[in-house]
């Protein structure tokens, strides 16, 4: 019974450790979309390629969400930097 309870907590930590490192990744590539973002807002190309005021305040609400962390901005941004023929940056 000891070994099935230390196998099973061996196995759980190791789950713990998988998904920590998932995370970390999906923060960084996260903020990664973010910095794309902000620079392409930075060259000016916000308007012109950006699609209507409501779009840009979602993709900047999700740079917002990544920088902090949050990385429920990833769709937005990905979309946002697509439909202005930005290459996305590598996912690890």
């Amino acid at each position: 019974m000891k070994i099935q309870s230390f196998g099973l907590a061996a196995a759980l930590a190791l789950a713990s450790v998988s998904t920590a490192s998932a995370q970390s990744k999906d923060v960084a590539y996260c903020q990664a979309l973010a910095s794309k973002y902000q620079t392409f807002l930075s060259h000016g190309s916000g308007g012109r390629h950006g699609g209507t005021n409501d779009q840009n305040a979602n993709a900047r609400m999700a740079a917002d969400k990544c920088m902090k962390g949050d990385t429920s901005g990833i769709p937005v941004l990905e979309h946002a930097l697509n439909d202005a023929k930005i290459e996305l940056p590598t996912r690890s």
